[in-house]
């Protein structure tokens, strides 16, 4: 179906509204509405307005209040920090051992867990050319696993992998009746690493930055 070509698109820190014609689309998520129009290839046209306190690398970088933050590499700032002073170089991705820095939204880097963990080896920090990174005498980050409603051992079947692949023994269960054993994570003891996530069968356990 054919975009028409009559189009005003609003985005907000809280709202946004796309007209398409006699058609009109109310949108409650920015970054769900920035995701129909980039599907439609409407952002590269140019057509588009920009209120509220959204700076335009923000915009491109797809980080919306409310939605779900990307995790950044370790030792970078937070994240309007980030994505004002990031080119998107690609350096830090290239120098990755681990392979698990890819390009993101307009080509700033995010971890992907589900290729690896992070060693935290500083390979993406040295790389560089903006001295974007902090000392790595830092915490590397707020990032933290949670465990979904997928887990297995939550729904009574035996498992014990993430406990089993997590090196600083940051997985503990809570028994409860009926067999079922729900996974609690250390939040004093979990670096943020990721090794948990690639290896958990139900693809139950996601990273997120925590306050």
């Amino acid at each position: 179906m054919p975009v028409p070509h009559k189009f005003r698109i609003f985005l907000c820190r809280n709202f946004c509204l796309i007209f398409f014609e006699l058609t009109l689309v109310n949108f409650s998520h920015s970054r769900l509405a920035y995701q129909v129009c980039q599907s439609l290839n409407l952002l590269s046209q140019g057509n588009f307005i920009v209120s509220g306190n959204v700076s335009r690398r923000a915009l491109f970088g797809g980080v919306w209040r409310g939605g779900v933050q990307p995790v950044r590499p370790p030792w970078t700032p937070s994240e309007a920090e980030f994505t004002d002073r990031c080119t998107g170089c690609g350096d830090c991705i290239a120098a990755c051992p681990q392979k698990i820095l890819v390009g993101g939204r307009a080509g700033y880097p995010v971890v992907d867990f589900s290729r690896g963990a992070c060693d935290f080896c500083g390979a993406c920090a040295d790389s560089c050319p903006e001295s974007l990174f902090a000392d790595r005498e830092n915490t590397p980050w707020k990032v933290k696993a949670r465990v979904g409603a997928d887990c297995l051992s939550a729904r009574g079947v035996t498992c014990r992998v993430c406990a089993e692949w997590c090196d600083a023994r940051a997985v503990g269960f809570r028994l409860e009746v009926g067999g079922r054993a729900y996974p609690e994570i250390s939040g004093t003891a979990c670096t943020g690493c990721g090794e948990c996530v690639a290896v958990c069968p139900a693809n139950a356990i996601a990273m997120e930055e925590c306050e």
